[in-house]
């Protein structure tokens, strides 16, 4: 686990809260976010975060040795329960510097977040 993140979500260990996120995104170094909401959740509501991939959760173990080494992750779901939470303690076995979104994507929204209709390449 990397400091920065330690420093950054101390009360959160290993979830980043929607404003925390938001500001990390505008700075020089933002993570990568993936929406790892189940295909039938992301179909029902085809928009992402700004910046944000779609990554089948089922299929983790096929996408997750494609991620930049070495560079942070914060995965999402509908809420930021049993979906992102099993997602990023996966990669985090993996040792890829991986958080979730707290509230997941109706978090976001909540606090104002963002966001964008999914492109073609991210729909499942």
């Amino acid at each position: 686990m990397s400091n920065r993140l330690e420093r950054e979500f101390p009360a959160h260990r290993w979830q980043a809260v929607p404003e925390a996120l938001m500001r990390r995104l505008a700075g020089p170094s933002p993570p990568l976010v993936i929406d790892v909401r189940k295909p039938d959740a992301f179909r029902a509501e085809p928009a992402t975060i700004p910046g944000a991939v779609w990554r089948d959760p089922s299929a983790l173990a096929d996408w997750s040795g494609e991620l930049p080494p070495g560079r942070a992750v914060v995965v999402y779901c509908v809420h930021g329960h049993e979906v992102s939470r099993n997602a990023r303690d996966a990669l985090r076995r993996q040792g890829v510097d991986a958080d979730l979104l707290a509230g997941g994507f109706e978090g976001w929204k909540a606090a104002g977040g963002r966001v964008v209709s999914a492109t073609q390449g991210d729909r499942p």
